[in-house]
This record gives C-alpha cells, sequence and structure tokens, in this order.
C-alpha cells in the first residue's frame, strides 16, 4: 500500500528527563517502527518555549536532536 502509519504511544510513568526507545510503554513498537520521534519540553520550565524533537530510532537516516522555538502568536516552530 506505501502508505505511512502514524501510532502515538503514552511513555511509562517513571520517566525522569527525556525519553528514550526504552520509556516506550508497549516496547514491541521498538521492534516494528521505522522511526521513532519523541518531542520534549522541560516541564520545569512553564514559560519556556523551547521543545526538543529527539529522533531515537531511524532505519533510514540519521540520530539525534533538533532544538526548536514555539512561537506562540504565529502557531509554528522555528530552529
Amino acid at each position: 500500500m506505501n502508505i505511512p502509519v502514524v501510532i502515538v504511544s503514552e511513555l511509562s510513568k517513571d520517566v525522569e528527563g527525556r525519553p528514550t526507545i526504552d520509556t516506550l510503554k508497549y516496547k514491541n513498537l521498538e521492534n516494528v517502527s521505522d522511526k521513532i520521534i519523541y518531542l520534549y519540553r522541560d516541564v520545569y520550565k512553564r514559560d519556556s518555549n523551547d521543545v526538543e524533537v529527539i529522533v531515537s530510532k531511524n532505519n533510514n537516516g540519521e540520530l539525534g536532536t533538533i532544538k526548536l522555538n514555539f512561537d506562540r502568536e504565529k502557531r509554528e516552530f522555528k530552529e
């Protein structure tokens, strides 16, 4: 069919800091996924607009973290 499928999963409740593959609640997702991407925002900095996009699994490319800033007025992310 060649169509993308997006699955959203909650993380286990004992997550401290940035998420990793180990924090997925449903461990089988790691095995069947081509890509695993997390959005992370430090909950202790409520006024901050900083967001991290964490690519922790990517069968067809690079891994890493992209730091973005959310512009609330325009409702868009910027590098």
